[in-house]
């Protein structure tokens, strides 16, 4: 049986600070160059999920095993998100279980293409699965197979509170009635149109 895919987010638009980096900003503009370099090949490999960020200046990834290799990448609104081919069964139970809910990335910035010697503003090296993303407010980590009941109780192929980043009325602050989702009607409009656009990356 094929393993689903594993659909994470990658970063989303905005600035934080850092204590040791300073200031940590993503831009439209970085969106399109991490995607464009990564559809162009830039690096001549494939950016590879693991567990964890080194520590204690360790070097980045430092040879651990992938977990999984990015096959594409989809903006969906501020969010960046990744889907990759995982290596393991085990990645697979541990993002539909949610031990591991979120995704940290490592991208290298002011880089020299070895090919051409050109600049590439910025790329992603490699990414990983963490519970304690720098970023925050960041979407879940989830499956290409996730699955929701609809309000006809049928089964279908999408989880909106993580995919779409939507915790509705949670977060949108709309009042009355919601359907059986806890959605009300603006944020059940745009799950559909999210859906519409996540059903491409599948």
């Amino acid at each position: 049986m094929n393993k689903p895919s594993l659909k994470i987010p990658i970063a989303k638009i905005g600035k934080w600070f850092h204590k040791n980096y300073g200031t940590v900003e993503f831009t439209q503009e970085d969106f399109d160059h991490i995607v464009g370099n990564f559809r162009a090949n830039a690096r001549g490999y494939e950016p590879y999920l693991r567990y964890g960020h080194n520590k204690k200046g360790a070097g980045i990834f430092s040879g651990e095993p992938a977990i999984g290799f990015l096959k594409e990448m989809q903006q969906l609104g501020d969010v960046l998100w990744g889907t990759f081919e995982p290596t393991t069964d085990e990645v697979v139970d541990e993002i539909r279980s949610g031990q591991y809910r979120y995704a940290s990335a490592e991208v290298v910035r002011n880089a020299t293409d070895k090919s051409t010697g050109k600049p590439l503003r910025i790329f992603l090296k490699g990414h990983t699965l963490t519970n304690e993303p720098f970023i925050p407010d960041l979407p879940r980590n989830g499956l290409a197979d996730t699955q929701y009941l609809s309000e006809d109780g049928t089964e279908s192929q999408f989880c909106i509170l993580e995919l779409a980043d939507m915790q509705c009325c949670l977060n949108c602050g709309a009042e009355g009635e919601t359907n059986q989702m806890g959605w009300c009607e603006p944020c059940a409009l745009a799950a559909e149109e999210a859906l519409n656009l996540w059903q491409n990356l599948n």
